[in-house]
Formats: structure tokens, C-alpha cells, sequence
């Protein structure tokens, strides 16, 4: 007999140990905005083993057989998050009556593969990762805008002043800046960089985020600033607030950004925030009311300059931090997530979009294609690393 319960399958873009790890806190509430769902189902090949956590089932599921445990769990949804291996597994396993829906969250191209095109519905943090899934194919009428959000019970200008002294003293005495965010071009390190090479010596700067620090490490020692730069590879989510407290700016001069949930962050615990003049960033904050954007971003010393500004000038810098909270209002979990469960309505309630014959299987080889472009390089490395242990023994 059919369950009357609804039911929804997420395949997530990371193993719920990774996010575990990250200390990310609200994953029921995540995957089950305002409990719109019964029974929520983790479908993964990145999941070693079954289990229940979060509200949630998580099973292992290879990539082709996504579509017999759509069946088997009788889902009325699915949803990838991100628009690569997620999306390609998604898309060419679709099961008749059931929508699939596709969540974007960077405007990178190469992040959107062209099997998105195939979905039911796109999800897509801001106007400007909407408008590169349109140049990929996706049609207008199938995006839903629906940005990120943050806990502001987590995040807020509430932080005791034990917390952020702790901090402070594992530094020197001076002017602290922050930057969070992957150790990747987009980020802008090396601008960053340089801009504090031309700062004063009282100047520091700590970077938090993952990645290959070699080159930047030789970039910090050319210009002469290796001891002012501090290297950290992750802070717990629920630790962060303390961080964005216990800066003199929060500065990420992004090259691009599909959202930019950081600056959000900072926003809602008063940071004054440096960045660039870009979309979606100008579009969120107002220069000079609740955020510094730069738009010469790839200038040292136009950088140099705002970072002076925001740092020395109190008035301006007192201006700013009393300004952000008010931003991250609208972002409030609470808010985005009763709207994440409106469009979760719509997705069930309209008519079903069955694709035709030859769009079903162009969607199958656009994912099969990018799938296998994907696993080829990690096959291929974990090829060499067992010969070259046959070799060592």
C-alpha cells in the first residue's frame, strides 16, 4: 500500500562526516526546512555506512543505482546540492513522476555541468549564479532564487569578551585582518598579499581556509611579510563568531562569488567588512553604509588604502559594524527556511515535466560524460599510488 508520507531523497555534495567535521550544526534543519519532510534520505558514494543521524537515513548509493532507492523509498523528491557529480547523478536517474531539483551555489562554469539542464527545477543562491546557469542551457522559468542563510542564534554581535580576548592573545598586539575562504584564485589572496606589504608592520593578517599554501607562502616571503601572516586550515562553525568579533576588518576582495555566506556571517556579528564591488556582493551591502566595496580589487594599494581606512578611521569603522547586523536579518535561517519549503510545495503540487526520449538520454550521456571526466583523474591517482607501493615493498 503507498505511504501517505512525504518523502525526499538529498544527495549532498560532501559525506555528512565532512560537514560533521566542519562543525556544521543545523543539518536536520538543513535537509528538512520547517520539518516539511516525514522521512529524509542521504543517498551517497561518498557514505561508508548506513545510518540515522540528523533526522536522516544515510545510505551508500552508487552512482547507477540512485533510481531502484528512488523507487524503493517511494520519494516524491529529489535534490542535488551543487551542479557537478551531484547533479549528473541526479539527473540521469530520473524516475518518472518524481521532479528533481538542482541546488547552484557558485557562478564558476565549469561547476555546472550540462546535465543541470535536465532538471525540474533550479535552486540557485543569487542573480548572479542564475544567470551563468542560463548560459549553460537552463531555462528561465525553471530557477528559483533561494539564497543562503545563517543561525543567528549562532552568529550576532553576542559575544563574551573572554572569547575574543582568547584570540587575540595567540597574536600579536596590532591590527588584525581576516580573511576567510578556500586558498583559490577567486579569493584573491595574492592582492591581499600585497596590499600588506605596503601597510604598516603593526599590521597582520590571519587567513583561515584549505588548500595549497605553497605558493602563497613564497609570495609572503618575496614580500617580506611571512611573519605577519597566519595560516589556518579550519575553525569550527560555532567557534567563527568569536573570530569575526576579535578582527579590526574582515577583508575577502573576491574576484567572483555566488553568494558568499562569510560576509553574511560577518555581517551579523559586526565586522567591519572590506570587499569587492561585484555581484552579488553590491547588490547585498551599500558602500560606505554596511560594508567597504572596493572596485579596483586587483589593486594593491587601492586594497592597502580601504584596509587603512576601515582599520584607523574609528568613526567610519563604529559605522559599519553598527550597520551589518541589519543585513543578515533577511538571511535568517528561520526566514529562507520557510521559503526553501514553499518552493519544496511547488516542485510536488505542478505538473510534472516529462522529458522525451531523445532528452532523456541526451541527459544520461551529458552526465555519463561529465561523471566519468570527473572520477577519471581519482582513479587514475589512486591507480599510481598502489603501483608505487607495489614498487616501495
Amino acid at each position: 500500500m503507498p505511504s501517505n508520507k512525504k518523502k525526499l531523497i538529498v544527495i549532498p555534495s560532501e559525506s555528512i562526516c565532512e560537514y560533521e567535521a566542519k562543525g556544521l550544526a543545523r543539518l536536520r534543519e538543513y535537509y528538512n526546512p520547517a520539518g516539511f519532510f516525514d522521512e529524509v534520505y542521504a543517498l551517497s558514494p561518498l557514505e561508508k555506512e548506513k545510518r540515522e543521524a540528523y533526522g536522516m537515513q544515510i545510505i551508500p548509493t552508487s552512482y547507477y543505482k540512485l533510481a531502484s532507492k528512488i523507487r524503493e523509498i517511494g520519494a516524491l523528491v529529489v535534490r542535488a546540492y551543487g551542479g557537478f557529480w551531484t547533479a549528473d547523478m541526479a539527473c540521469r536517474n530520473r524516475v518518472d513522476g518524481v521532479p528533481v531539483i538542482v541546488s547552484l551555489h557558485d557562478p564558476s562554469p565549469h561547476m555546472i555541468h550540462k546535465s543541470v539542464q535536465f532538471a525540474d527545477y533550479v535552486f540557485c543562491v543569487s542573480d548572479a549564479v542564475a544567470n551563468v546557469a542560463i548560459q549553460k542551457g537552463v531555462k528561465k522559468d525553471r530557477i528559483r532564487l533561494l539564497p543562503n542563510r545563517i543561525d543567528l542564534n549562532i552568529f550576532n554581535k553576542n559575544i563574551p569578551r573572554e572569547k575574543v580576548n582568547a584570540i587575540r592573545k595567540n597574536f600579536p598586539e596590532g591590527r588584525m585582518i581576516l580573511h576567510i575562504g578556500r586558498l583559490s584564485w577567486e579569493k584573491n589572496h595574492d592582492t591581499l598579499l600585497n596590499a600588506i606589504s605596503l601597510l604598516p608592520k603593526n599590521f597582520f593578517c590571519v587567513c583561515i581556509g584549505r588548500g595549497e599554501k605553497g605558493k602563497y607562502k613564497m609570495l609572503c616571503k618575496q614580500l617580506g611579510i611571512s611573519d605577519r601572516i597566519y595560516w589556518i586550515d579550519s575553525i569550527m562553525n560555532n567557534d567563527l563568531p568569536a573570530w569575526y568579533a576579535a578582527c579590526d576588518c574582515f577583508c575577502v576582495p573576491s574576484r567572483y562569488e555566488g553568494f558568499g555566506i562569510v560576509f553574511i556571517e560577518a555581517a551579523a556579528c559586526g565586522a567591519p567588512i572590506i570587499t569587492s564591488d561585484i555581484p552579488p556582493m553590491n547588490t547585498i551591502f551599500k558602500h560606505g553604509e554596511n560594508a567597504h566595496l572596493l572596485h579596483e580589487y586587483e589593486n594593491p594599494s587601492q586594497l592597502a588604502n580601504a584596509i587603512t581606512k576601515v582599520c584607523m578611521d574609528d568613526k567610519y569603522r563604529r559605522h559599519l559594524s553598527s550597520n551589518a547586523p541589519a543585513v543578515a536579518e533577511k538571511f535568517d535561517s528561520a526566514k529562507i527556511d520557510l521559503l526553501e519549503a514553499s518552493l519544496y510545495a511547488e516542485a510536488i503540487n505542478s505538473e510534472y515535466r516529462k522529458l522525451s526520449l531523445l532528452n532523456k538520454i541526451m541527459g544520461i550521456v551529458a552526465a555519463d560524460t561529465a561523471y566519468f571526466c570527473f572520477k577519471l583523474p581519482i582513479y587514475f591517482w589512486n591507480f599510481m599510488k598502489t603501483i608505487k607501493k607495489c614498487f616501495i615493498k
